[in-house]
C-alpha cells in the first residue's frame, strides 16, 4: 500500500506540471431568450477530444498546444464552428449562441436532454420542473460522496438507511418488503429467498447513469409499494467515443497482523460450482471442514468502460456502450453476543468473543445498445450480468445458562448469487398528439449457498483441546441451498396529448397503459448432520483429521465413529430435499390524467387495477402442502382499486408546493409464507402459510425552493397508515422460533423531511475557481404499530402462538432521526482539479426485535459514520482518488429494554478503511 500510495503521488506531482492548454465557453439558446443551452456537445474536430455542456451551458476541454477546429451542436440546432490557436498554459474562451434549424420543435430538447440527467444540476432541474414528486441521484454525485454502489448511494437521500450487514434498504421506517426495486423501470428479481428486493449493493457505480427515488405513488409503478420506488437507470452512450480503464486497491485498518480465515472450496474470483452429495452411505465432500488462510487480505479491483455512436443514414444513430469489473473486498469485524431472558440477570447464552471474516466479491458485465431511429424513434436494448460472492467465516466463542463449558461454534458460509436482467425497451412518437412507450424484461437469478459448514465443540481442561458436541445431530452439518428465480415482465402506454393553447403546446396529457409480471420461484434445500458416537476430541484447526471418509460407520453407534443422516433421517426419502415453488402472475391495468389549470397549476389523478394471483406449494421439515387441511386460505387471489392523486402549484419560477396521496398494498413474500425452518447461529425462522396482503394509505406534502442551479432547499411531511402491518415475530415455544404475522390491525408512521444544498462560497476567476459548497438532509418520524397475540393465534388457526411484551411498539427498523451532511471542496489550477469530500451520516436509535414473553424490545443504539474522500482530475484523461471510510469506527450497538435494566445484547466493532483508486480515459 506505501509503494501505491508513493506512485499515487508521484503521478499527481507530475501531472499536475503538464502543460496543455485550456478552452472554455458558455453555450446559449437564441430560441430560448439567450438561455444557457445544456447538453449541447463540443468537439474539437479530428480528434477524439469532446464534452457536454453542463445545466449552465458552460464546457472546458484539455488539448494540447497547437491550431485546431471545435465544433458546437445541439440536436435539431445549427452546427457552429471556429477556429483557433492555442499555447501551452493559456486559456481561450470561445462562446456561442446557437439557433434551432427550420421546422424543429422544442419537444426535440426534451429528448435530448434526458439522456444526459447524470449531473447533479441537470437532476435537480429535472426534480424542479416534474409534476410528480421524485428525487435523483447522479454519477456525479456518487463520485463525489466516493459512493460505490447503488445501496450506499440512496441513503444519501433523505429518510432512507440501509439495513446493516445487508444491500437492503429501510425508507421512511419501512424496510424490505415495503419498497420495490426496478431497472429502467422493469422490476427485478430477488437474489435472496430472506428478502423482496434485489441487493442494491449489486449494482455498482459503473453500471449506473442515476437513480431515481419515489417516495409518492403513481399508477404506472407497481402496486406493491410502501417506502418508495428505486429505479436505476442504466448508463446508454451519447457523445464523442470513449474507452476507460480503472483500478482500485485499498485494506480495512483492523487486518493487519491476523490470519484471516474463509471457507475452503470457492476461488478467489467469487465463482464456485458444489455438487450436493447423492448418498448418506458414504463420504462425499469435496472440500474441508477447517477453514483456509487468506494469503493477501488486500482489496483489489479492476474495470473497463466503453462507447460509440455510429451515424445510420440521415438521421439514425446507434449507441453502443459497454463495461466489465471485478471487485474484491476483505472485511472483518469482532464483537460479542447475548441472549438474555426478561431480567438482565437471565442468559441462555453468552457469545463472549465472536470474530467473523468475510471475503466478497463482484463481477459485473453491462451491455447497452440503443437505435436512434429518426426523431422520436429509438428502441433500446440492455443485458446485465452479476456475479457476487460472500465467503464468510465466523468462530463464536460462548457459555450456556449455567456457564458448565466454553464453547465454540463455527461457521462458514458461503453464498453465491447470479443475477441476469434482459430488456427491450421502445420509444415511440406516432404523432404530435400521441406517443407509445413499451418495454418488456426476462431477468432469473441463480442463488446458491453450496455447502455451509456448522461445527460445535466443547472446551477442555487445556484450551487447545475441544470435544464434539453430540447435544444435536445438526451440531455438527452441512447444508446445501440453491434458489432459482425466473420473472417475465412488460410495460406498455399510449400518451396522448390534447387542449393545445396559444402557446402551441397542450394543456393536457392521458396515460393509458398495462403492465404484468410472471414470477417463479423454485428453492430446494438439504442439509447434512453428522451423528457423532462416544467422546471424539479434536482441535478447533484439525475437525478434518476426524470427520472424514475413514470414520464413517458401517454400524451405528460405535464410538469413535460417525453416520450422516438428513433432516429427514435415514429413511428411503433421506436425500429428498425440502422444497417450495412460489408463483406469482400480477397484471394491471391503469389511466391518469394530466392536467395544466393554468401556468401555475397542474393535476394528475389517476386510478390503477391490480389483479393479483400468489400461491405456493412446499415440502418442509415442517410439513408440505398436499397435506395441509386449509391449504385455500393460504393462496392470494386480489382484485385491488388504487387510487392517486398528484398536485404541484407553482409559487414562482424557483419555488414549488406539492401535494400526493394514494393507495397502495403489501404483499408478504414467499420465504415468508413458507414454512420452512431455516437454522442460524443464534435462532431459527420459519414462514406463516396464513399471512395475507396489507393495505397501506399515504400522503405527502412538499415545499421546495431552487435559488440556484445546483442549490435546492425543500421542506416535506408525509404519513403513512397501514392496515395489517406485517412483522416478525418470536412463536412462543421451547425453541423461541422466529417468524411472521400480520402481528395487529394498524401502523403508521408520519415525519418530516428537510433537504439544503448550497454552493457557498466561490473564489479565484472564472477560469480558475474554487469552490465550496454543502449538503444537508435530515429525517424525523414517529412510528407506532399495534401488537395483537390473540389476533395472531386466531388467524393462523393456533399454529402460531405469540406473547408480545407489550401491546403496541415502533415499526422495526424505522430510526426516528436521520441526518446527512456533506461538505466539497474544489479548486481548478487548470490541468489540475482536485477535490476534497467530507461526508458524514447519522442514524438514530431504532427497533430492532420486538420482544416476548416478558422480555424488552431489542434496539440498536444510533450511529455516526464520517468519510474523507478526496480526488484529482489531472488533464482529461486521469483520474485519481483516495477515501478514507468510517473515520469514527464507530461500534454497531443492540439492548434489550427489559424491565429491571437495559443490558447489551450485540457490539461489535468493524474497523476503517483506506482506499486508492485510478481512472484512465483512453480517449
Amino acid at each position: 500500500m506505501k509503494n501505491f500510495l508513493f506512485v499515487f503521488i508521484s503521478l499527481l506531482t507530475v501531472s499536475a506540471f503538464a502543460q496543455k492548454g485550456t478552452l472554455i465557453g458558455t453555450i446559449l439558446d437564441k430560441d430560448m431568450n439567450n438561455e444557457p443551452l445544456a447538453f449541447a456537445d463540443v468537439v474539437i474536430q479530428g480528434t477524439t477530444i469532446g464534452t457536454s455542456t453542463d445545466i449552465d451551458g458552460n464546457y472546458s476541454l484539455q488539448v494540447d498546444p497547437g491550431t485546431y477546429t471545435v465544433s458546437i451542436s445541439f440536436i435539431g440546432y445549427e452546427t457552429l464552428t471556429e477556429s483557433f490557436t492555442i499555447a501551452a498554459g493559456e486559456t481561450k474562451r470561445i462562446d456561442k449562441t446557437l439557433g434551432a434549424n427550420e421546422g424543429v420543435t422544442l419537444e426535440t430538447i426534451e429528448i435530448r436532454g434526458s439522456r444526459k440527467k447524470e449531473s447533479e444540476k441537470a437532476l435537480l432541474d429535472a426534480q424542479r420542473n416534474s409534476v410528480e414528486i421524485v428525487q435523483s441521484i447522479g454519477v456525479q454525485e456518487l463520485s463525489r460522496k466516493g459512493v460505490s454502489d447503488a445501496a450506499s448511494a440512496v441513503t444519501k437521500v433523505t429518510g432512507i438507511s440501509k439495513q446493516e450487514g445487508s444491500g437492503k434498504v429501510f425508507v421512511r421506517g419501512l424496510g424490505d418488503r415495503y419498497n420495490s426495486t426496478t431497472l429502467n423501470g422493469l422490476p427485478l428479481p430477488s437474489d435472496d429467498p430472506e428478502f423482496k428486493n434485489i441487493s442494491l449493493d449489486l449494482f455498482s457505480t459503473g453500471v449506473i447513469q442515476n437513480i431515481g427515488i419515489s417516495k409518492t405513488y403513481k399508477v404506472n409503478s407497481y402496486g406493491d409499494f410502501g417506502g418508495a420506488n428505486i429505479n436505476i437507470v442504466s448508463k446508454i452512450h451519447s457523445g464523442a467515443g470513449s474507452l476507460k480503464i480503472s483500478a482500485s486497491t485499498g485494506s480495512a485498518t483492523n487486518l493487519g497482523g491476523m490470519d484471516f480465515l474463509v471457507s475452503d472450496g470457492p476461488n478467489k474470483l467469487g465463482f464456485y460450482e458444489s455438487k450436493t452429495p447423492k448418498t448418506i452411505k458414504a463420504y462425499r465432500f469435496d472440500t474441508r471442514w477447517d477453514p483456509n488462510t487468506a494469503s493477501t487480505p488486500l482489496n483489489l479491483g479492476f474495470g473497463i468502460s466503453g462507447g460509440k455512436s455510429f451515424d445510420i443514414g440521415e438521421e439514425g444513430k446507434i449507441n453502443f456502450f459497454a463495461m466489465a469489473s471485478q471487485k474484491s473486498d476483505y472485511s472483518y469485524k469482532n464483537g460479542t453476543e447475548r441472549n438474555y431472558g426478561n431480567r438482565s440477570d437471565i442468559i441462555n447464552k453468552d457469545y463472549y468473543n465472536i470474530d467473523k471474516f468475510s471475503y466478497e466479491t463482484k463481477t459485473t458485465a453491462l451491455g447497452s445498445l440503443s437505435y436512434d431511429i429518426r426523431e422520436g424513434q429509438r428502441l433500446t436494448l440492455n443485458s446485465i450480468f452479476i456475479n457476487s460472492s460472500t465467503n464468510t467465516v465466523g468462530e463464536y466463542y460462548w457459555q450456556n445458562e449455567n456457564r458448565s463449558n466454553n464453547l465454540f461454534d463455527r461457521r462458514s458460509v458461503y453464498d453465491q448469487n447470479q443475477v441476469y436482467v434482459n430488456q427491450l425497451i421502445g420509444d415511440n412518437r406516432i404523432s404530435e398528439r400521441l406517443d407509445a412507450k413499451w418495454g418488456v424484461s426476462y431477468s432469473y437469478v441463480y442463488a446458491d449457498q453450496p455447502d455451509r459448514k456448522s461445527n460445535s465443540l466443547i472446551e477442555q481442561d487445556n484450551p487447545e483441546i475441544f470435544k464434539f458436541s453430540t447435544n444435536s445431530p445438526s451440531s455438527n452439518s452441512r447444508y446445501y441451498q440453491d434458489l432459482k428465480e425466473d420473472e417475465i415482465a412488460g410495460r406498455a402506454k399510449l400518451i396522448y396529448k390534447f387542449n393545445k393553447n396559444e402557446e402551441e403546446t397542450f394543456n393536457g396529457k392521458l396515460h393509458i397503459g398495462y403492465q404484468g409480471r410472471i414470477k417463479k420461484r423454485d428453492f430446494r434445500a438439504t442439509q447434512y448432520n453428522f451423528n457423532i458416537y462416544g467422546d471424539v476430541f479434536t482441535g478447533k484447526n484439525t475437525i478434518d483429521d476426524f470427520l472424514n471418509a475413514s470414520n464413517l460407520a458401517d454400524t451405528p453407534g460405535v464410538p469413535g465413529t460417525f453416520t450422516i443422516q438428513t433432516g429427514r433421517g435415514t429413511r428411503s426419502d433421506a436425500l429428498r430435499p425440502y422444497t417450495y415453488e412460489g408463483n406469482l402472475d400480477v397484471h394491471a391495468g391503469y389511466f391518469n390524467v394530466e392536467y395544466n389549470f393554468s401556468e401555475k397549476f397542474t393535476a394528475i389523478i389517476g386510478a390503477r387495477f391490480d389483479k393479483i394471483d400468489q400461491s405456493i406449494t412446499w415440502d418442509t421439515n415442517i410439513n408440505s402442502s398436499d397435506d395441509y387441511e386449509d391449504y385455500d386460505a393460504t393462496i392470494i387471489d386480489e382484485l385491488e382499486f388504487l387510487p392517486s392523486l398528484s398536485l404541484k402549484y407553482t409559487m414562482s419560477e424557483k419555488e414549488n408546493l406539492r401535494f400526493a396521496a394514494s393507495k397502495t398494498y403489501t404483499l408478504p413474500q414467499f420465504k415468508e409464507k413458507a414454512p420452512f425452518k431455516y437454522e442460524g447461529v443464534n435462532g431459527s425462522s420459519l414462514g406463516n402459510p396464513y399471512l395475507y396482503s396489507s393495505t397501506n394509505y399515504n400522503v405527502d406534502i412538499v415545499w421546495e425552493l431552487f435559488p440556484d442551479a445546483g442549490e435546492i432547499f425543500s421542506v416535506a411531511a408525509f404519513g403513512k397508515y397501514i392496515e395489517n402491518p406485517i412483522s416478525k415475530i418470536q412463536i412462543a415455544s421451547a425453541a423461541n422460533d422466529f417468524s411472521y404475522a400480520n402481528a395487529g390491525d394498524y401502523a403508521y408512521t408520519a415525519g418530516i423531511e428537510m433537504e439544503v444544498r448550497k454552493k457557498l462560497m466561490t473564489m479565484g476567476t472564472d477560469e480558475r475557481p474554487s469552490t465550496v459548497s454543502a449538503g444537508l438532509n435530515a429525517t424525523y418520524m414517529y412510528t407506532e404499530q399495534e401488537l395483537n397475540s390473540q389476533k395472531v393465534i386466531d388467524e393462523t388457526n393456533g399454529e402460531k402462538s405469540v406473547l408480545f411484551t407489550d401491546e403496541k411498539a415502533a415499526l422495526q427498523g424505522a430510526a426516528p432521526l436521520l441526518v446527512n451532511f456533506d461538505l466539497s471542496y474544489s479548486k481548478d489550477f487548470g490541468n489540475f482539479r482536485p477535490k476534497a469530500t467530507l461526508v458524514y451520516g447519522y442514524t438514530g436509535r431504532k427497533l430492532f426485535a420486538l420482544g416476548s414473553q416478558g422480555s424488552g424490545n431489542i434496539y440498536q443504539k444510533g450511529m455516526s459514520n464520517l468519510d474523507l474522500i478526496l480526488s484529482a482530475k489531472i488533464g482529461e484523461k486521469l483520474n485519481l482518488g483516495i477515501s478514507y471510510k468510517n473515520i469514527l469506527n464507530t461500534k454497531t450497538v443492540r439492548f434489550q429494554d427489559n424491565s429491571d435494566a437495559a443490558v447489551d445484547v450485540y457490539d461489535y466493532e468493524r474497523g476503517s478503511s483506506v482506499g486508492f483508486s485510478l481512472n484512465y480515459s483512453i480517449f
